[in-house]
C-alpha cells in the first residue's frame, strides 16, 4: 500500500469513528456558513462559475475521492457525462455505490487507477478536474503535461490546489499531508509549469481567507477534522488567530487557489 492510500485509509477510519459521516474530503469555501457539507459544495459551485463548467462537457475527474463532486456536479448540471478516475480503493467502492443510488451509472462512470493512468485511452473530454489531488501526484508537472494530451482542442483544466511555503524546512509534515517534494514551490513556477506544456489563458484566483483559516477550526474540532456538521466558531479574536496562525506554521500552507487554463 502506497503512503498516499495509506493517509486516506487512516483519515477514513476516524471519520467513520465520529458522529457524522462526512464524505466530501475539499477543503470547503466557507463564504457565509459554518456548516461543512455547505462549503464544501460551495467550493465546487465557485468552481463551476469560475471555470464555466457547462451543460453537454465531458469532464475528467481526477481524483474523485467519495465521489460526491460527481453525483453534485451530474445532479446540477443534466447533460455532462463524467469519468473519474481515483486510486484509493475504498474510496472507489464507496463511489460506485453513491453513483448507483444517485441512479447516475449512465453518465458516470468510475475507475480505479492513478493520474498517471489517464493517458491509457483514447477518449479526450472537455474538461479535466482535479480538485485537491495534484499536490499528491509524482509529478504536478506530469499531470499538466498528461491532461493537455487528453484534452480536446479549446478544451480546460480546471483545479483547485494547495500552494506551500517555498523552501519548507517542515519536509516531514508535508509528508504527513502526502505532499509530494517534487510539488513544494511558488504560485509563479506553478504557472509557468502550465504555460510550459502549452497551456494558454491561463488564470488563477487566490481564495485562501475563505478557506485555509476555516480548515484551520476544523482541524480544532473536538473529534479533529470532517467529524462534525458545523463547525464551532472561537469565541474571540486572539482564540481565531492563535488557531489559524498555528494551522498556517505547522502545516506550510501558503495558498489556496482555483485555476483554469486552456488547451
Amino acid at each position: 500500500m502506497d503512503y498516499i492510500q495509506k493517509l486516506y485509509l487512516e483519515l477514513e477510519e476516524r471519520i467513520n469513528n465520529s458522529d457524522n459521516k462526512l464524505s466530501y474530503l475539499n477543503l470547503g469555501y466557507w463564504k457565509d456558513t459554518t456548516n461543512v457539507y455547505k462549503a464544501c459544495e460551495q467550493l465546487i459551485e465557485k468552481l463551476v462559475l469560475f471555470s464555466g463548467i457547462k451543460n453537454g462537457n465531458s469532464i475528467l475527474d481526477v481524483g474523485f475521492g467519495y465521489g460526491e463532486q460527481a453525483v453534485y456536479l451530474a445532479q446540477k448540471l443534466d447533460r455532462i457525462n463524467i469519468h473519474g478516475i481515483n486510486n484509493v480503493e475504498s474510496q472507489f467502492k464507496i463511489a460506485k455505490q453513491k453513483v448507483i443510488r444517485a441512479d447516475l451509472e449512465s453518465r458516470i462512470r468510475l475507475d480505479l487507477g492513478s493520474a498517471c493512468s489517464i493517458n491509457e485511452t483514447n477518449k479526450k473530454y472537455d474538461v479535466i478536474l482535479c480538485i485537491e489531488a495534484a499536490f499528491h501526484f509524482e509529478s504536478r508537472e506530469n499531470f499538466f503535461r498528461d491532461a493537455f494530451e487528453k484534452l480536446v482542442e479549446g478544451g480546460k483544466v480546471v483545479l483547485a490546489d494547495l500552494i506551500f511555503a517555498e523552501n519548507s524546512k517542515r519536509s516531514e509534515r508535508l509528508k504527513i499531508m502526502g505532499v509530494s517534494s517534487c510539488n513544494n514551490y511558488s504560485l509563479e513556477k506553478y504557472l509557468e509549469l502550465l504555460q510550459k506544456v502549452g497551456f494558454k489563458n491561463i488564470h488563477f484566483e487566490d481564495i485562501s481567507d475563505e478557506v485555509i483559516p476555516f480548515a484551520a477550526l476544523e482541524s480544532f474540532q473536538p473529534k479533529g477534522w470532517r467529524t462534525t456538521q458545523n463547525i464551532l466558531l472561537p469565541k474571540n479574536e486572539q482564540d481565531w488567530n492563535e488557531k489559524t496562525d498555528w494551522y498556517r506554521r505547522t502545516t506550510e500552507i501558503d495558498k489556496y487557489i482555483i485555476v483554469k487554463a486552456e488547451r
